[in-house]
C-alpha cells in the first residue's frame, strides 16, 4: 500500500506528528469507514474526512503561505480527481470558497465513453459545467480577482 511506504519514509525522517485528511473520494465512498480503519490498522495514521468547504480553506492557506497574496484579490483553483475547489481571497481574508464535484477523474467516469472522447461527450461536459458552476459564475460577476 502506498500509505505504508509514506509511513516508512516519515518514520525514517523521524516525523512525530502526521495529519491525514480525506477529501472528495472518501466523502463519497460508500466504504469510507472501512478505508479509514484500514489506514489506521496498517499505518497507525488517523485520517479525518473533511468537508469541501474545509478543504477549500486549507488549500487557500497553503497557497497564501507559498505565494503571499498581499492585498490583491486572487482566484485559486485546485483541480483534483473528485472535486475542484474555487477560492477568492487576498492575504487578509477569504471572500468566497466552494468545492464542486467536478474533478478530472469524476468527469472521465461520468462522461467519457469513447477514446478519444467524442465531441458530443465534450458538449455534455460543457452543459454540466454550466449547470454546476452557476454560483461561481455569479460570484465572478461581482468580484474582480487577479488572473
Amino acid at each position: 500500500m502506498a500509505l505504508q511506504e509514506f509511513k516508512r519514509k516519515l518514520d525514517g525522517l523521524k516525523v512525530e506528528k502526521v495529519l491525514a485528511f480525506g477529501t472528495s473520494a472518501l466523502r463519497n465512498a460508500k466504504n469510507s469507514k472501512e478505508i479509514i480503519d484500514k489506514i489506521k490498522s496498517t499505518t497507525g495514521i488517523e485520517t479525518q474526512i473533511i468537508s469541501g468547504d474545509e478543504e477549500a480553506g486549507l488549500i487557500y492557506k497553503g497557497v497564501d503561505l507559498a505565494l503571499h497574496f498581499g492585498n490583491e484579490r486572487s482566484l485559486i483553483i485546485d483541480i483534483g480527481g473528485g472535486s475542484v475547489e474555487f477560492i477568492i481571497g487576498n492575504g487578509e481574508e477569504i471572500f468566497w470558497k466552494q468545492s464542486f464535484e467536478i474533478g478530472a477523474q469524476r468527469l472521465l467516469e461520468r462522461f467519457q465513453k469513447h477514446d478519444p472522447i467524442l465531441p458530443t461527450e465534450i458538449d455534455e461536459i460543457n452543459l454540466y459545467f454550466q449547470e454546476s458552476l452557476v454560483s461561481l459564475l455569479r460570484r465572478l460577476e461581482f468580484t474582480t480577482p487577479k488572473f
